[in-house]
């Protein structure tokens, strides 16, 4: 017992030893730090620093200046950082921006959109298929430098960019307008006819669909039946009690599911990612040709009336 005990005092005992040994050698450390700093600072007495933004002070008042900390080793301007509290990883460089206060902290949370799915790619695609835009007449600095969504990628990959779009470019207006054409043909051949086979309009264009859209939120369809609805608005007339009373529970439905509908969701956001697009695209184009701001106004207050009776027709 007297054995174990002895053993456990002297493990104890080495343990308080070793302890104080590296409490010492940080000690140290820092006083050596200190001293190799204040012999610097008195031998560079006189000595102008660069900027004031350059220099530091440490505990004891000495001036750091980024000429002195160049001369002190790693191990000394980590020991620095130490009693300063701050962090001691990083090169040489990092260590001395640090103890300055010159140190740009990066926020590596904010993940960086790769150029293919990026508004900005979007913007130049839209920018390039319009044969008027001012982007056809640009050098690629030009385009990298006219407007911040482009300067989120560094010039060399850009440059890479534009190259490659403009290339690419006349491949898709031939084959956009090639479509187009073969659309047009289709639609010139079986164009829609007034009506449909029950003699009725088309619902998808009729003013009705939006007008019971409208009836359907404000809860009158649960207040009167079809029948009753049917004949609070001349609208509804031109539909028959079956097809209005049809379309009455379609409407229900699609205002029931719409919350847990995730192809509408993505359906408002494409739309809200183009709507972006667009508008930075005209911004753009207008402050390339000198538009005025009212001109811009206008342009943008109808691109989104435009848009917007767009995405109602397709819901």
């Amino acid at each position: 017992m007297f054995a174990i005990a002895a053993a456990a005092a002297s493990s104890s005992l080495a343990d308080d030893q070793l302890h104080a040994v590296h409490v010492g050698e940080a000690t140290a450390a820092a006083a050596a730090a200190r001293s190799t700093q204040s012999a610097h600072t008195s031998n560079n007495q006189g000595q102008r620093a660069p900027s004031e933004v350059d220099d530091a002070e440490d505990n004891d008042g000495n001036q750091w200046t980024e000429e002195s900390l160049k001369e002190l080793k790693n191990k000394e301007l980590q020991a620095i950082l130490v009693g300063l509290g701050l962090r001691k990883t990083g090169n040489k460089k990092d260590l001395i921006d640090r103890i300055l206060g010159r140190e740009v902290v990066v926020d590596k949370r904010k993940k960086k959109i790769k150029w293919r799915n990026s508004k900005a790619r979007a913007m130049l695609v839209r920018m390039l298929m319009d044969k008027d835009s001012n982007a056809h007449t640009m050098t690629w600095q030009q385009l990298h430098s006219s407007h911040e969504w482009f300067q989120e990628y560094d010039a060399k990959s850009f440059q890479r960019y534009v190259s490659e779009l403009k290339k690419a470019n006349p491949k898709k207006i031939a084959v956009v307008t090639e479509d187009n054409k073969i659309i047009n043909a289709e639609l010139q051949r079986f164009p829609r006819p007034d009506k449909t086979l029950r003699g009725e309009p088309f619902w998808d264009t009729h003013p009705s669909k939006l007008l019971l859209r409208q009836d359907v939120k404000l809860g009158k369809h649960l207040e009167m039946k079809p029948k009753t609805l049917h004949q609070t608005r001349l609208e509804y007339q031109a539909f028959s009690l079956k097809t209005f009373r049809q379309h009455v529970y379609q409407e229900k439905r699609h205002q029931k599911e719409l919350p847990m509908r995730v192809n509408r969701r993505n359906k408002k956001a494409q739309y809200k990612y183009e709507k972006e697009v667009k508008e930075n695209v005209t911004i753009w184009q207008a402050e390339m040709s000198g538009r005025d701001d009212e001109m811009i106004e206008a342009v943008l207050s109808d691109e989104v009336l435009s848009d917007e009776d767009d995405l109602s027709d397709e819901d």
